[in-house]
């Protein structure tokens, strides 16, 4: 297995899923330029030099101080949740008991206390609390478009230079998500083994092995290697797999589908392109691209397939034929483990209510928009991901010195739980996926524009996929004027915060 082998089988967190939820390719778009994205992976190479990398920050006293982490809490979804913040005992589950022993692995090198402060309303509750200064909490882990929101309001810290001791090129912190996140090489929220909540939210292509072995269709593991899954070959296998099951003339509830889906997901499926909305400047400040050719043809192949009623299905289709004692996406994961579903296009985690039914599924990569395209890219979905951030009200020393060393801490006790232990051994069903996984893995895509959702420009492509609609242009063109406003502030915001 590669270096992220271990990832998906991995991804047991015990917890059902619920989600409401020019023509050439710029293959680094949302980079700098003169940068290259291979410099901004994850550095497992200088974990190889030792067993464990240290967080480079001093032993200190700090007298039993209270360190307080916002987080989100289960009144909020009860599957997404905050789950990796504290722990008050160990409970022989891989995940609870890794964030226990990192915790006190910190608590005692710094005399403190780690507290989770838990709420359904933590972006709220943050303003609020550096409204009115009473500086409650030290670090904020919570809705990353949220975040975004109030980093605009000028309520955040800016990690890349004004916290000390929060090492950016450390391999805890996601160095995608800090290149893609940045504006005018000013970071101020990011993601990173503190969470694993990231990791969950990825957009992936699920596979029924079964299926795939049962009509004898060609290794879609293979052409992901060859470099040949493209969304045609992916839609040429899913209309042959598609029919009416019960007979009856009518494509429903009860028949199966070629490719199973939901509204929310859509763009990610134009993401896959590798192209941005907005990319960056060689100031690293966002550059609107409109809609660039890439793009408009993701989205003429990707809605025909969404129109396509005898083929695609979504998660909000038939909600009366859906098994009574099932929501809508569950149910769609409960065609798919019964060989009603040849792909399923959703979240990572999943996998979770895959785990204890008894078919072979796999993982795959959101497919090439065609063979001309040389690398694949994989969404990570803003509404579940949460972000890391720290408040202008808190101690930057302090805050930075135990967010730095619970990170690092995280890289050797919370990761490798969730990859190795909860993943691995309890859940992925072949290694070909857990190479997928390592694919998928290092080719995460994080959308500004999306999170800060300039001229509301997720309704833009998402809503026209919900009434299975192909204007794009005139719907684009009718908000674009907003988008580039939107943007102008954003980036006039930040360009004038030292």
């Amino acid at each position: 297995m590669k270096k992220y082998a271990l990832l998906i089988i991995l991804f047991t967190v015990f917890f059902v899923i619920s989600c409401s939820s020019g023509d050439t390719q710029t293959e680094i778009p949302n980079l700098p330029v003169g940068e290259n994205e291979a410099d901004v992976q994850n550095t497992e190479e200088e974990e190889a030099v030792s067993d464990k990398i240290t967080a480079d920050v001093p032993d200190m006293d700090l007298n039993g101080y209270e360190f307080t982490i916002l987080a989100q809490s289960t009144d909020f979804n009860i599957h997404w949740f905050s789950r990796d913040i504290s722990a008050e005992e160990q409970l022989g589950e891989p995940i609870n008991d890794a964030v226990y022993i990192r915790n006190r692995a910190v608590e005692d090198r710094f005399n403190i206390t780690i507290n989770g402060a838990y709420t359904s309303t933590p972006q709220a509750d943050a303003r609020n609390s550096i409204n009115a200064g009473d500086k409650a909490y030290d670090v904020l882990t919570f809705n990353i478009m949220q975040t975004a929101v109030l980093a605009q309001e000028g309520m955040l810290l800016d990690l890349m230079n004004h916290v000390p001791y929060v090492d950016l090129e450390k391999p805890w912190w996601d160095q995608r998500a800090n290149r893609h996140l940045s504006i005018g090489n000013k970071l101020y929220y990011t993601v990173g083994d503190l969470l694993i909540i990231d990791n969950d939210s990825m957009l992936v292509f699920f596979v029924n092995n079964d299926i795939i072995k049962e009509y004898g269709m060609d290794n879609p593991y293979q052409m992901v290697r060859d470099g040949t899954w493209t969304v045609d070959k992916m839609w040429e296998m899913a209309t042959e797999f598609s029919h009416d099951v019960n007979g009856d003339g009518t494509m429903d509830g009860d028949d199966a589908w070629g490719l199973l889906t939901q509204f929310g997901t859509f763009y990610g499926n134009i993401m896959a392109t590798g192209q941005f909305i907005a990319s960056k400047d060689h100031n690293d400040m966002p550059v609107l691209d409109g809609l660039n050719p890439r793009i408009v043809a993701a989205f003429d192949k990707w809605i025909d397939i969404m129109m396509d009623r005898g083929n695609t299905m979504y998660a909000q289709d038939f909600p009366r034929q859906h098994q009574a004692d099932l929501n809508i996406w569950d149910n769609q994961v409960m065609m798919f483990s019964q060989g009603r579903g040849l792909f399923m296009y959703t979240h990572l985690n999943r996998a979770t209510l895959m785990r204890p039914l008894d078919f072979q599924f796999g993982i795959l990569p959101n497919p090439k928009l065609d063979a001309s395209q040389t690398e694949y890219y994989n969404y990570v979905f803003k509404n579940t991901t949460k972000g890391i951030s720290i408040p202008i009200t808190a101690d930057a020393e302090r805050s930075g010195l135990i967010l730095e060393a619970l990170s690092a801490e995280s890289r050797y006790t919370l990761r490798p739980a969730y990859f190795e232990i909860s993943l691995t051994e309890q859940m992925l069903r072949d290694e070909d996926s857990s190479e997928m996984m390592d694919l998928i893995f290092e080719t995460r895509m994080f959308d500004t524009a999306h999170l800060f959702n300039w001229g509301g420009i997720l309704g833009v492509f998402n809503n026209l996929a919900e009434r299975r609609q192909s204007n794009l242009i005139s719907a684009y063109e009718a908000a674009e004027g907003t988008i580039e406003t939107d943007m102008n502030k954003t980036i006039e915001f930040f360009s004038s915060i030292d």
